[in-house]
């Protein structure tokens, strides 16, 4: 079962600047021709989806790659028309942030400016898209970029950003905008009786094919139009058991929190739906959570089977709260 994220990410933007020939720390403006920006990343411990993210001690187990627009520079942003940037946070302590040429294997490191002139900004955003599948040749280049996710991707981005030569940028911090979801199954010894053994279970419906928009404020995702829902595969495999003690129904999975609608899925007008198939049949059972699901937040749903299958729900920040949900079915 992949390790998911279970801590917030924040990359804290630590800008500084220099001179070909002699590095400082601060950023002096005017007394170079250009000012080189350089990020650091400050990460919470964490764990993330396929491992790309396993922090013990301050150290990463793989370099992590994140994407970058950078608006025209000017005294004031316009969030869509600019450039899109990648870089690497370092895997080692300290967590340096180098911007790249391209993205993948065989990229060169690429040093980027502010602006020389006087009285015009630079400005940055970032996302994370974890391996989510890119739209064919979209790009952040007009701040926004189409994706599809599987369940498995931890999406994050930030707030917009500016500096200058004589201003640094402030943090950055890379917020989760997806939710997670963990289904637990419990049930008798009797149930399988009524049930038959699992063979699949799933969340159906939802949005899969999403868009980003990268901004001066806060970061928006949006189901792509037309609108197309998928299923998101929490279980798929041999014949398992009911257990009969609480146990994970498979891989906790992140979808995005609305309907094409904008409707809140969880909520009594979008109830979320989990498909459950076994080897007597399949069942959909409509989940209820109080205020729907929330971006950022672990949904922990329970399932008990005994003649039909009910469902609870609890959630909270990457942990539990005390918001409960309910559904069934008979």
């Amino acid at each position: 079962m992949k390790n998911l994220l279970l801590g917030m990410l924040a990359m804290a933007a630590m800008v500084s600047c220099s001179s070909e020939n002699d590095p400082i720390d601060d950023v002096t403006g005017g007394k170079q021709d250009k000012v080189e920006i350089k990020l650091n990343a400050g990460i919470a411990a964490a764990t993330k989806s396929a491992g790309v993210i396993t922090e013990t001690g301050g150290v990463l187990a793989n370099d992590l790659q994140v994407r970058f627009f950078r608006p025209v520079d000017a005294a004031t942003a316009t969030w869509t028309t600019g450039d899109e940037l990648y870089a690497v946070v370092a895997a080692a302590s300290g967590h340096s942030i180098t911007f790249k040429d391209k993205e993948g294997d065989g990229a060169v490191d690429k040093k980027i400016y502010y602006s020389n002139a006087e009285g015009v900004n630079s400005y940055l955003a970032g996302c994370f898209l974890d391996d989510a599948v890119i739209t064919a040749a979209d790009d952040l280049k007009d701040g926004k970029i189409a994706f599809t996710i599987t369940g498995q991707q931890d999406i994050m981005a930030t707030k917009g950003g500016s500096g200058s030569k004589s201003t640094a940028f402030g943090d950055f911090k890379f917020e989760h905008l997806l939710s997670q979801i963990n289904v637990q199954l419990i049930g008798t010894a009797a149930s399988e009786s009524n049930f038959g053994k699992i063979t699949k279970v799933e969340i159906i419906e939802v949005p899969t094919q999403l868009e980003l928009t990268l901004s001066g404020g806060e970061p928006a995702i949006a189901a792509v139009t037309p609108a197309e829902t998928g299923n998101i595969t929490i279980y798929s495999g041999t014949e398992k058991a009911i257990p009969t003690t609480s146990s994970p129904a498979g891989d906790a999975v992140m979808i995005w929190s609305k309907v094409s609608d904008n409707s809140t899925i969880g909520s009594q007008d979008a109830p979320l739906k989990v498909k459950i198939t076994t080897t007597n049949g399949a069942y959909t059972v409509p989940v209820t959570i109080t205020d729907g699901l929330q971006a950022s937040q672990n949904h922990s749903i329970t399932l008990t089977f005994s003649e039909k299958i009910d469902a609870q729900a609890t959630f909270g920040e990457w942990k539990d709260n005390a918001n409960t949900g309910s559904g069934d079915i008979q």
